[in-house]
């Protein structure tokens, strides 16, 4: 079998000085700059690295759109499989690979419009379909108090069996891989719905496959925690609500 060439997308949302007021949601009016990114690092591990970048409500949205060598992409997908129980679908071609922080005070579904018309400009150059998996930082924009993705992922865990079996008896538990358990119960909750609809516009979907260092908390320490509570929550269970990174398949 030929081996296939990867294309893999890094996305960064930066702080910019300035605050402003929302502007009309159109994202042809968003200017998208496009360069070769010769600051970013790996390159012993990349054939190209482009980079995406779009000022929106004061923060600067910023994509990499990467090509990976042919051995990296094997491994890449290797290391896939072993972070977590879900396998990736057999005959996949090739992996859009994203990853994305904020350190800016909006929200994803702000940025929204931002996202989608850099996403335009990445699949006029490669069609969408050359991208089979995105590669993603954490669920929480923490400096926007923007939870939408934390609060189903908790309610998901407080109301999971196998998560309170994980809790009470690990290692002895029915479970022993939390991160294969985040990934489920993020999938069960739809805890990544605006992602998914960002990718739908592009008649595409994301499915989360895999997650590194998940994150528990009291749930009464956390900062959702009304939320949690006026949805039904009781006492004040451990609960998993974010990751440090995440991988979802483009399919």
């Amino acid at each position: 079998m030929s081996m296939k060439k990867s294309i893999t997308l890094f996305v960064v949302a930066l702080v910019s000085l300035g605050a402003h007021s929302q502007p009309q949601q159109n994202s042809s009016i968003i200017e998208v700059k496009s360069y070769l990114d010769k600051q970013s690092s790996g390159w012993a591990y990349k054939k190209s690295d482009y980079a995406f970048e779009a000022a929106w409500l004061g923060c600067i949205v910023k994509w990499n759109a990467i090509e990976s060598k042919d051995h990296v992409k094997e491994s890449s997908k290797e290391q896939a499989k072993e972070r977590s129980e879900d396998k990736l679908a057999p005959g996949q071609k090739r992996s859009l690979l994203a990853r994305v922080d904020y350190p800016c005070k909006k929200g994803f579904k702000d940025l929204m419009p931002a996202h989608r018309a850099i996403l335009t400009k990445v699949f006029e150059r490669w069609p969408v379909k050359a991208f089979d998996t995105l590669s993603w930082y954490s669920f929480a924009n923490h400096d926007s108090l923007d939870w939408s993705w934390n609060i189903p992922i908790a309610l998901a865990a407080y109301h999971s069996a196998d998560y309170q079996d994980y809790r009470l008896h690990y290692p002895q538990s029915k479970i022993t891989n939390v991160n294969a358990l985040f990934v489920r119960l993020a999938k069960h909750s739809n805890a990544y719905r605006e992602l998914r609809e960002l990718f739908q516009v592009f008649a595409a979907d994301v499915e989360l496959i895999s997650v590194e260092k998940v994150f528990a908390q009291k749930a009464q320490e956390l900062p959702f925690y009304p939320e949690l509570e006026a949805k039904g929550v009781k006492g004040n269970p451990r609960l998993i609500y974010d990751v440090g990174f995440s991988y979802f398949q483009i399919k």
